[in-house]
């Protein structure tokens, strides 16, 4: 019996020190990140934004949302680990249709558009040198100012 009670403290302090140094789970670490995006002054009325983390293997998280109308926002659910980012935005020539409510139809829609070419040059995107550091706590404002050589 006196064997049994203290098998039963030893898991139940195991259980609370587990619980103890787990800490926040890592989406609750996440930070709220948003900002604008203008292209040649303008608000860039659609596109997407993506975060990377600047040296791969960190504890920094990958994450992307969509622009409108030159706004962009990460909630605390999809935001960011703390730490430093490469950003990459993106944008199609050509304005997306609105895709049907069905998924069926929506992924038929999707599948016969025509390919739409990049608005946005490759320095913003595949080559971007845009950055984004995140701090551990508060939300990080991030704007971005994107310019075409032919502006």
């Amino acid at each position: 019996m006196r064997h049994s009670r203290r098998w039963w403290l030893l898991c139940s302090a195991f259980i609370i020190a587990l619980a103890g140094c787990s800490g926040a789970s890592e989406k609750d670490a996440r930070q709220v990140v948003g900002g604008t995006v203008t292209y040649n002054g303008k608000p860039l009325e659609y596109g997407t934004i993506s975060f990377f983390p600047a040296t791969p293997g960190g504890k920094e998280t990958i994450a992307s949302t969509t622009v409108s109308k030159g706004e962009y926002r990460l909630s605390p659910e999809n935001g960011l680990a703390p730490g430093s980012y490469r950003v990459s935005i993106t944008a199609p020539t050509q304005k997306p249709a609105d895709l049907p409510s069905d998924p069926e139809a929506a992924m038929s829609a999707a599948a016969s558009a025509p390919p739409a070419g990049e608005l946005i040059p490759a320095q913003y995107n595949t080559k971007t040198k845009l950055t984004c550091d995140v701090p551990q706590s508060g939300e990080t404002k991030a704007d971005f100012s994107l310019t075409s050589s032919k502006s």
